[in-house]
């Protein structure tokens, strides 16, 4: 409203007030879906950062290296041994199975059981 000679000066609102409808919400399968992907997505990206995916391995070895740390599997799956374990317990022949952790292209075992 143009001023109109009172102590208040007058003042023009342009808003335009945003109303919802039915339409524009999302329903329970829509949020719950909605949620899904995110927390997947933040899964991946965390597993991304941290270094990558651990694995499963399992079987006998075929040949060991203990200067290089590294053994080969009967099926020809290559590992490194992670710093910490005694390698020497490492035998040709014998079984193995724990989780690998992938690092710099290479499988390197983070948890090992052995037995003969």
């Amino acid at each position: 409203m143009p001023n109109s000679g009172t102590s208040g000066v007058g003042r023009f609102c342009l808003c335009r007030v945003a109303k919802t409808s039915e339409a524009d919400r999302l329903t329970s399968p829509q949020l719950e879906t909605l949620i899904a992907v995110l927390v997947g997505a933040a899964l991946l990206f965390a597993l991304s950062v941290s270094g990558g995916w651990a694995g499963q391995i399992a079987g006998k070895i075929q040949t060991v290296n203990h200067s290089e740390r590294h053994f080969v599997l009967a099926d020809g799956t290559q590992v490194w041994v992670a710093e910490g374990f005694p390698i020497e317990t490492l035998k040709e022949g014998a079984s193995v199975e724990g989780s690998y952790e992938e690092r710099d292209g290479k499988k390197i075992a983070i948890n090992l059981k052995v037995s003969e």
